[in-house]
């Protein structure tokens, strides 16, 4: 189609919000993909307590379980290409090679 590419950025962690938006987007003719950053959860708190903004331990927690949660909604859709990242070592090299691995799949996506 003739739209224009459109990113959101968010944790979709909100599985019913996340579903309307892109019933919206495919009505108009948008086609669906997801970038799944994974991490556990404790690197998750982990990084939570080196950034300059932080949220409670209990924060982390109740948004890591809906992440997931909603992760097993957006995984089981057909009409949507959910690409994956593993996020959860700390070797930069590792987080590189993963975006490596998927930036060819998203430039077919998005051309």
């Amino acid at each position: 189609n003739m739209a224009l590419p459109l990113l959101i950025d968010g944790t979709a962690s909100n599985a019913a919000l996340m579903n309307r938006r892109m019933q919206i987007l495919k009505a108009i003719g948008y086609d669906i993909a997801m970038i799944y950053v994974k991490s556990d959860v404790e690197t998750a708190m982990q990084r939570n307590k080196q950034r300059d903004r932080t949220v409670s331990q209990q924060q982390v927690e109740r948004s890591h379980k809906a992440l997931e949660d909603a992760m097993e909604f957006y995984s089981n859709r057909y009409d949507v290409t959910l690409f994956a990242v593993d996020n959860t070592q700390q070797n930069q090299e590792h987080v590189e090679q993963e975006l490596n691995e998927i930036a060819p799949k998203l430039n077919e996506f998005f051309t």
